[in-house]
C-alpha cells in the first residue's frame, strides 16, 4: 500500500555519522508554515512572500531547537525552500542544512514531529523519490537509479546509475515510442 502524499513528511536526508554539514528534508502542504515557526531569517525583507514560485535559495538563520530546560536555544542553519511545483517532490519542500552532528540532526527533526498546529511524521525510506515519481517530477528508470546511486558498491555502478538517473535509458526508451 502506498504511503499518502497530501501530508508532510520530514528525514534526515544526509549519510550516517557526523559531517560537517547534515540535511534535514521536509516535504508537503505544511512545510513553509512549520519552517516559519521555527526559523528566524537574518534577513527578514528577503524571506519569501507565500505563494512565490521562486526558486530556492539559501536564507541563513536561527531555528529553535529549544528544550524544557532551555527553550530559547537556536541553532545557526541556512534553510532553503522551494514552492509548489519547483521541487524533487512537486510539493512545497525545504531543506535545513546544519551543523552535520547526529544528535543535532535528530533534534531538529524531534521539533518538527512535536510542532503544534501541524501533523509532520518521518518519510519512509524512499518516499521523498516516490513523491517525485507520482509528481511526474522522475520517471520509473529514474526513480530506479535513485536507489542505484545510493546503494552504489563501485564506480561502474554508480556510473551506470548515475547515467540512468540523467535520463541516458529513459531517453532512448522515448526516441522507440514513435515506432
Amino acid at each position: 500500500m502506498l504511503p499518502p502524499t497530501d501530508d508532510t513528511i520530514a528525514a534526515i536526508a544526509s549519510p550516517p555519522g557526523g559531517a560537517a554539514r547534515g540535511v534535514v528534508r521536509i516535504s508537503g502542504p505544511g512545510t513553509h508554515r512549520l519552517c516559519a515557526s521555527f526559523f528566524t531569517p537574518h534577513a527578514p525583507d528577503e524571506w519569501p512572500e507565500p505563494g512565490t514560485r521562486s526558486p530556492a535559495r539559501r536564507h541563513p538563520g536561527d531555528w529553535n531547537i529549544g528544550s524544557t530546560e532551555h527553550p530559547d536555544r537556536q541553532l545557526p542553519v541556512d534553510l532553503y525552500l522551494w514552492p509548489t511545483g519547483r521541487s524533487y517532490t512537486g510539493q512545497p519542500s525545504a531543506e535545513i542544512h546544519a551543523v552535520g552532528s547526529p544528535p543535532v540532526l535528530q533534534r531538529l527533526l524531534e521539533k518538527l514531529f512535536a510542532a503544534e498546529g501541524e501533523q509532520v511524521r518521518p518519510a519512509r525510506p524512499g518516499e521523498f523519490t516516490l513523491r517525485a515519481f507520482l509528481a511526474g517530477r522522475i520517471d520509473l528508470v529514474q526513480a530506479e537509479a535513485v536507489l542505484g546511486v545510493i546503494d552504489a558498491e563501485d564506480h561502474v555502478e554508480l556510473e551506470t546509475a548515475l547515467g540512468q538517473l540523467a535520463g541516458g535509458l529513459s531517453g532512448r526508451l522515448a526516441r522507440l515510442r514513435p515506432i
